[in-house]
């Protein structure tokens, strides 16, 4: 079994720090694994080039060119399966499936990282046929498995939560703030929602938020919202920060405004490090957290409610111990790269032998 891990350019991202993760965990539990990015070198692509990984570029400039599907095509071929990320990737590998199939020797999954399934369930003619055409239709949420089944995209469906490498290291920092929030600048993150509760928690308490710019207008609307209400000398805005992990553990509390969202990967994260943290009931981690009793999972949006919740677990270290404990072994029951793992290779089993 040979696989090969395909998506169009390693940003920072959600879907592409799954992408990066699943690869190094793979090659680390000897599975032959190899990378394909679609476009050029990234961020993340580091990471898997000092692991010893072998990442493709293929360069695409034009994907209306026939020679790079060509490429593509011969490179796929080398592959005995291929695991797609992302739609607009999908929709791009998904050319090959025009070709007879004595010209295709691999299988695809599919690895569906969509956000707004909630409240965007529309599936184009083509994407449908994509997915109908893959060996397997993967989806990072329960929302997404339900929506592929219901709608009959492939005879093999199967559930693989997001999850993120525990990683041990540290990095202290100089700042003012007890509480994080982490997430890109874009409408989806609600932060306007965050800077209502910001205004009702006590004037001592500040924030700071880190996010890259993807969507500068929305990015522009914070920053003069934040000014208007006076916050901006309670919230502190970083976009340039590339190693989110090492810092969190100088903060006590988190927060998570999204009200949309597949796992999150960021609470995954704040789980993996015990750092007690609130967020709105989306996606795989809220309904793992709500059925085991976790508290801080909210069902609707009001600042006064989300406000007087943070208060609670804030002037209570016991509260914060109790949390960050349960934190913990709910991402080592549910999240953990182990779990991950074994799921993983019974999807790829499962397609080999199909």
């Amino acid at each position: 079994m040979k696989i090969l891990q395909v998506i169009d350019k390693l940003e920072v991202g959600g879907a592409e720090r799954v992408a990066v993760d699943l690869c190094s965990i793979l090659y680390k539990n000897n599975v032959e694994v190899d990378f394909l990015n679609l476009l050029k070198p990234s961020e993340l692509d580091q990471e898997l080039l000092e692991k010893g990984i072998k990442v493709h570029y293929l360069n695409r400039e034009n994907k209306f060119n026939p020679i790079y599907l060509i490429k593509m095509l011969l490179l796929l071929n080398q592959y005995s399966i291929i695991h797609v990320h992302s739609r607009h990737v999908l929709r791009y590998v998904g050319l090959t499936f025009f070709l007879p199939r004595i010209f295709r020797k691999y299988k695809v999954i599919f690895h569906d990282h969509f956000g707004e399934i909630e409240h965007d369930k529309f599936i184009s003619p083509y994407l449908r046929k994509c997915i109908n055409n893959c060996a397997a239709y993967v989806g990072v949420s329960p929302s997404l498995v339900s929506w592929a089944k219901e709608n009959q995209l492939n005879r093999r469906v199967f559930l693989l939560e997001n999850i993120v490498v525990e990683k041990d290291a540290f990095t202290k920092i100089a700042t003012e703030s007890k509480i994080v929030v982490v997430g890109n600048f874009r409408k989806q993150k609600n932060y306007e929602f965050l800077l209502s509760v910001l205004k009702n928690l006590p004037e001592p308490i500040k924030i700071d938020l880190y996010g890259t710019i993807v969507d500068r207008k929305y990015y522009d609307e914070i920053v003069n919202l934040a000014k208007s209400h006076n916050l901006f000398n309670r919230i502190t805005i970083k976009t340039k920060e590339k190693n989110i992990s090492e810092i969190l553990l100088n903060y006590k509390f988190a927060l998570h405004c999204a009200a949309s969202e597949t796992g999150p990967l960021v609470a995954i994260e704040y789980m993996s490090k015990g750092i007690p943290f609130i967020m709105f009931n989306t996606g795989a981690v809220a309904k793992v957290l709500k059925e085991n009793e976790y508290d801080s999972i909210m069902d609707i949006f009001d600042e006064e409610m989300w406000s007087k919740k943070i208060m609670e677990v804030m002037a209570n270290s016991s509260k914060q111990s109790y949390l960050s404990n349960q934190l913990r072994i709910l991402y080592r029951n549910f999240f953990s790269e182990k779990i991950y793992l074994e799921k993983c290779l019974k999807i790829y089993q499962n397609i080999q032998n199909s």
